[in-house]
């Protein structure tokens, strides 16, 4: 793994509290900005090509489901996310459990992977990676 990789992924798995706590470290922020954006892009593009005819206001509600907090928080708990956090002292007590911790991190990792190809995420069409998580 490359230096520039290993820093991205410590960097989207870093909560802010962390960063409070060992000033000079980065947190999630920025790249769950942008992950949160590029989820719903693929999640979006996924159910417009599995269902083609389906009306927008039939998508609109199955995208927001599906990128929700509860619903990543779910992912997250699947892929035991909460164990590579860092979390600050209080946080980690306190809040490792709570919903919005974990979906944060899985969506700023997602773009972890975008920033560190040095662009947009490389996929191709018909690729299926959305459909692991509609299933």
């Amino acid at each position: 793994m490359s230096s520039r990789i290993a820093e991205l992924l410590l960097e989207a798995l870093t909560h802010r509290s962390w960063v409070n706590e060992h000033p000079g470290a980065r947190d999630n922020e920025a790249l769950a900005f942008v992950g949160d954006a590029v989820l719903g892009l693929v999640v979006a593009e996924h159910l417009a090509s599995v269902e083609p005819a389906a009306a927008v206001g039939v998508l609109t509600p199955r995208r927001a489901d599906l990128v929700s907090g509860a619903s990543l928080a779910r992912w997250a708990e699947r892929l035991a996310l909460g164990e590579c956090l860092r979390l600050g002292r209080g946080e980690a007590r306190d809040g490792r459990a709570r919903q919005g911790v974990g979906p944060r991190h899985r969506a700023g990792g997602g773009a972890g992977g975008r920033v560190s190809r040095g662009g947009p995420a490389r996929r191709r069409p018909g690729d299926r990676g959305a459909g692991r998580m509609v299933a």
